[in-house]
Formats: C-alpha cells, structure tokens, sequence
C-alpha cells in the first residue's frame, strides 16, 4: 500500500472511532433521560395515590394538604414537559380533577375565595384538554363525582 491509502484507512479509522464514540454517548443519555422520566413517573403517581387516599379518608386539612403537594408536583411535571411516560393530556386531567377536589374541600371549609379559584382552574384544564365536554362548574362536579366513585 501507498503512503496516501495508509493515510485515507487511518483517517477513515478516526473518523469511525469518533462516530462510534458520539453515538454511544448519545445512547447513554438517551437511557439516562428514560430512566430518571420513569423514575419521576413513579414518583408522580405515588404521590397521586397519596393524596387519593387522603381526599378519601382523611380529615379535611389533611386532604387540602395532601392535594396541594401533588397539584405542586404536577405543575412542575408540566413546566418540564412530556416524556414518553407522562403525556401533557393526562397532566391538564390530573390537575383538573386535583383542582376540583380542592375546590370541593375548600367549599366545605367555607373558604369561598379558594374554592372559586380552584374551580376555575379545574375548568382552564378541562378546555386546555381539548377532548373533554366539561364547559362549567357543575358538569365538572359530575364528572369529579363519577371518577371518584368509580375509584372506591
């Protein structure tokens, strides 16, 4: 071989080391990204289930509470985006019903102020979903109602 074929094989050769090495650590953080998603998935839906079964069985200001912190996870689930774990369509639903839920126990408590509030959230993200037939306060107390009896 001559001098320029040695010279064309060891470039070809570095060229196909650096493409190797830039693929792979793209592929690494591809993983990486995956599972901190899945883990903040996990995550998200503990804390769902907590404040569930808080609105459930527990005393009001356990329940405000409980709902508060998982309606503070979903916002910052929401600021950060989808993954391939957490689509935008199932955050702007969890909101709404965790809105609703609040809204209802901050009524009990006669805090009109925040229950308004909350309910007019509630209803931002059932039009923001797009797919939900939800237009005001009383078909969301329907559609609240419903889910939560269907989830004893």
């Amino acid at each position: 071989m001559t001098k320029k074929s040695w010279l064309c094989c060891g470039g070809c050769l570095v060229v196909g080391l650096a493409v190797g090495y830039f693929y792979a650590q793209a592929s690494a953080g591809r993983v990486v990204a995956n599972t901190f998603a899945s883990l903040e998935m996990v995550d998200l839906g503990d804390s769902g289930n907590r404040a569930f079964q808080a609105y459930q069985h527990e005393t009001i200001p356990v329940a405000i509470y409980s709902l508060s912190e998982y309606l503070d996870k979903l916002k910052a689930a929401e600021q950060a985006g989808e993954t391939p774990f957490v689509s935008s369509q199932i955050l702007s639903i969890d909101m709404m019903l965790t809105h609703a839920r609040l809204a209802k126990l901050f009524e009990q408590t006669g805090q009109t102020n925040l229950s308004e509030q909350h309910f007019s959230e509630a209803l931002g993200c059932a039009k923001a979903d797009g797919k939900l037939t939800i237009k005001n306060r009383d078909a969301l107390l329907d559609f609240v109602a419903k889910i939560d009896k269907g989830a004893k």
